[in-house]
This record gives C-alpha cells, sequence and structure tokens, in this order.
C-alpha cells in the first residue's frame, strides 16, 4: 500500500511538472506570436504613413530628356558618343523638360499614365518606347523619396497600376524597389489620374441608342410569343454592337487624355516607332508592328475580353424578360450600366511593399 501511494504521488508531480512545461511553452508561443503581430502592424503603419506622404510631399525638381534614350541608340549607330559633353548638353537643351515642385504620387501617376503595355498570347507590346529617360527619372524620383522616408533596416516595394478597361490585359504602370518576399506587409491606396474624365452615362446611352431600340424591338416580339432562340441571338449580335461603339468612346478618351496628349508638343510618339524601335510582336488575334493602330487593337481587345461576361449579361436579361421582372425601361438602364461598367479610368492602385532587410 505504501510502495501505490508513492507511485501516485509521483504520477502527481510529473503531471504537474508536465502542465508547468506546457504554459511555459504555450506562454512562449504567444508571446512570439504577439511580438510578430506587433511587428506586422508597426510595418503596416510604416508603409501607410509612407504612402499618404506620397501625396503630400513635393520634390524641387526632376529633368529629363524626351526621347532621349532612343536618341543616345541613334547616336552610337552614327559614330557618336553619347557620352561626350557636347552631345549630352545639346540633347538636354534640345530634349529637355523639367517638374518643378509636383508631389511625388502625381509624378508616378503621371508615369504611369504614359508608359503602356499590351498583352496578348504571351506576347508583350510596350506602346510607347520614346519615354524611357523619363520612366527612368520618375522612377529615380520615386525610389529616392522612399528611400530617404525609410531608413537603412528597411527594403521597399512601390507600384503603381492602371487598369482603365475591365478585364484587359493593357495598363499603365510604373514600379521600382527590390522583389518583396511572401508575407511582407503593405498598403495599397487608390490614386486619382492626373486628367479630367468626362464620359457618363449618358453620353453612352446616346452613343448605342439606336441599337438599344432595336434590342427593344427584339424584345417585345419575343414576348409576343417569338422564339426564345432568335431572340437570345439577336440579342447578343446586338449587345455586341452596342459595346463596338461604345468602346470608341472608352479608347479615345483613354488615349486622348494620356498618350495622345502630347501629340501637339513632341509629336505623335507612334509615328515615330519605325524609326526608333526594332521592337516587332505579333499576339493573335492582334497583329502589332511599328504600323500599329492602337485604337483599333485596344477595341478588339475589348470585344475579346468581354464575350463571356457578354453572354452572362445576355442571359441575365432573357430571365429578367421571361418572369417578367424586367420592363423595357429597366432593360435599357441595365444595358448602359454594364456599358460603363467596363471602363474605368479615374484611379490608379498604388500598393507599397515594406519589411526588414534580412541583413539589419
Amino acid at each position: 500500500m505504501e510502495d501505490a501511494g508513492y507511485s501516485t504521488m509521483m504520477d502527481a508531480i510529473l503531471f504537474l511538472a508536465m502542465v508547468s512545461a506546457c504554459a511555459l511553452i504555450l506562454s512562449a508561443a504567444t508571446t512570439e506570436g504577439r511580438e510578430r503581430h506587433v511587428a506586422d502592424s508597426s510595418l503596416r503603419a510604416l508603409a501607410s504613413s509612407s504612402l499618404a506622404s506620397m501625396e503630400t510631399s513635393r520634390v524641387d525638381y526632376f529633368e529629363y530628356r524626351v526621347l532621349g534614350d532612343r536618341a543616345d541608340e541613334v547616336a552610337e549607330r552614327c559614330g557618336i558618343d553619347p557620352g561626350s559633353w557636347l552631345y549630352s548638353e545639346t540633347t538636354k537643351a534640345v530634349l529637355g523638360r523639367g517638374n518643378r515642385h509636383k508631389p511625388v504620387m502625381e509624378i508616378a501617376a503621371e508615369a504611369s499614365a504614359c508608359q503602356f503595355t499590351m498583352r496578348l498570347g504571351g506576347g508583350a507590346l510596350r506602346l510607347n518606347p520614346l519615354t524611357g529617360d523619363y520612366t527612368g527619372q520618375a522612377q529615380a524620383t520615386v525610389d529616392r523619396f522612399l528611400r530617404e522616408r525609410l531608413d537603412g533596416r528597411y527594403a521597399y516595394n512601390f507600384s503603381m497600376r492602371w487598369t482603365p478597361f475591365a478585364g484587359v490585359p493593357f495598363e499603365g504602370s510604373l514600379s521600382c524597389g527590390d522583389t518583396p518576399p511572401p508575407g511582407a506587409a503593405s498598403a495599397s491606396a487608390l490614386v486619382t489620374m492626373p486628367y479630367r474624365a468626362s464620359m457618363t452615362e449618358e453620353s453612352i446611352e446616346e452613343a448605342i441608342s439606336p441599337t438599344l431600340d432595336e434590342i427593344e424591338r427584339s424584345t417585345a416580339g419575343y414576348m409576343a410569343g417569338g422564339s426564345e432562340a432568335v431572340f437570345r441571338e439577336r440579342l447578343r449580335s446586338s449587345l455586341g454592337s452596342c459595346l463596338e461603339n461604345a468602346s470608341r468612346l472608352m479608347v479615345d478618351e483613354a488615349l486622348g487624355n494620356t498618350l495622345y496628349q502630347a501629340s501637339g508638343d513632341t509629336g505623335n510618339p507612334l509615328s515615330l516607332l519605325a524609326s526608333f524601335s526594332d521592337d516587332y510582336v505579333t499576339v493573335e488575334p492582334i497583329r502589332a508592328n511599328d504600323s500599329l493602330d492602337v485604337k483599333e487593337a485596344l477595341r478588339k481587345m475589348i470585344a475579346l475580353y468581354s464575350e463571356e461576361p457578354l453572354d452572362g449579361l445576355v442571359d441575365e436579361i432573357a430571365r429578367g424578360v421571361e418572369d417578367g421582372t424586367l420592363t423595357p425601361a429597366e432593360e435599357r438602364q441595365m444595358i448602359v450600366r454594364w456599358m460603363c461598367s467596363r471602363y474605368s479610368p479615374s484611379s490608379a492602385r498604388a500598393t507599397l511593399y515594406v519589411w526588414v532587410r534580412a541583413d539589419a
């Protein structure tokens, strides 16, 4: 009996020791998790405050040369040293542009508004390869500002991406910094693009009004006992025509506000592609080369990447007409609003990742 009591006592002591050890382990894990959470929260706050400071902080000056990098290429082909003092001073006088006292974020937004890239079928085409020097100076300005804002312990990655057409692989962007590791703290913000968007629901409805009238007549015929298959076919065809007409307004406004805006100052950059670019890209179903019609290519891309959503709109309208929940006025309004949803030009998304350097 005494041995049994001794054994029971030892079991109890061992149990209490195990409980204490588990408590210590859990306490350490909880403390570590709390510290990690505090560190992550601190980095997110740092990313957020740094991003916000880009909206208000102004840089004194930065200078770039329009066509600078391309002019250097041409000079090298002609046997001229781009690094020579006379050449650099002459091109600066001829090609130089400057910005004084602009917010850092505004400079990033302006750069994103003219550095367009099309992506199709695994290929990519930069639409304006003539402003490389400008892009480099804009990146350097953002990088310099963030390096001064963040001390040497931190690394960062900044990106701004403008995608005006829903689902279409066409973007304007600017990025700088290091590649962010998995789990890096980040902050994002929508940044207003530096131009006025004038396209409205009213202008879209006016542009597609004749086709909307056709859709209304097709709907009336179906409700009077017409074939559903014929109605869907006509509806799909008419909606495709609506999108084609609406996309003309979208593309004209987007390019008019950005890529073509400076054509009166420096010449239409697209007309110079054949002279200054050796890049030729072919991506089906759009063939892109030095004679690319950018407006037509963009309209084709909008139609291509809207096929599935447009089929969904056909189904939604057909169901509403069939069960009587969609009036002709509501049908018209639904179509106009859907067309407007394919175009969101007013803002770009800026994202800033911040993390502690491995060697800090």
